[in-house]
């Protein structure tokens, strides 16, 4: 069925979850939700978590991290090359986890990028 919208970050039932990210999450978008996103860090890696109710990620969505070292420069960020794993925890929750190696030498910015592909330039 997939994402049937024409504003992917509009946020229906005002609870600060993106459209793209309650389909994602397979939340309902009219009933305010919770989304479980987090950053890790450790001595050479850093990534961001999303728990979610599914193992497959959909099909329609591609999901990227990205790094920039400018956040006031929009059009700065770039994908980078990251490794996405996945576990089932004991509360039935998938935990994707997408991470890369950290620049020690750069003060880098990461985000969690979630486009629909038609949608990107």
């Amino acid at each position: 069925m997939g994402l049937q919208t024409d504003d992917p970050e509009s946020d229906a039932d005002g609870d600060g979850v993106e459209l793209i990210l309650e389909y994602l999450g397979s939340m309902n978008p009219l009933l305010a939700d919770n989304f479980s996103q987090s950053v890790f860090l450790d001595r050479e890696s850093i990534g961001i978590e999303l728990k979610l109710d599914r193992e497959e990620l959909p099909i329609d969505l591609e999901l990227s991290l990205q790094a920039a070292t400018d956040l006031s420069n929009q059009n700065g960020w770039a994908k980078v090359p990251s490794d996405h794993t996945v576990k089932l925890d004991r509360a039935n929750v998938w935990t994707h986890r997408w991470t890369t190696l950290k620049d020690p030498h750069s003060p880098v910015f990461y985000r969690l990028n979630v486009v629909r592909p038609w949608d990107s330039p």
